[in-house]
């Protein structure tokens, strides 16, 4: 099945509360059920609040604005990647 729709990028970051606890790279980002599914590499994490409980929030760079979803806590955040799903439109500056 193909989808209509996957935005691809090669910045963005995870972040606890006010604290980025990932920093990411090359990423795609693909609309799946009202969701959207998110499977990026990750350059560089925070061992301390990578693990941390708290609002997460995902940043992605597209193109020239910021998306950002809040609430982003259905995120798995591993050494080398960062998957999951984000719910509902995304914060856009």
């Amino acid at each position: 099945m193909s989808h209509s729709l996957v935005v691809r990028g090669r910045e963005g970051r995870v972040k606890v509360g006010y604290h980025v606890a990932a920093e990411l790279g090359a990423f795609t980002l693909t609309p799946e059920a009202g969701e959207w599914r998110i499977d990026a590499a990750v350059i560089s994490a925070d061992e301390f609040w990578v693990t941390q409980d708290g609002t997460r929030t995902l940043e992605l760079t597209i193109g020239t604005q910021r998306w950002s979803w809040r609430n982003a806590d259905r995120l798995a955040v591993d050494v080398g990647a960062v998957t999951g799903t984000v719910t509902g439109s995304p914060e856009r500056r």
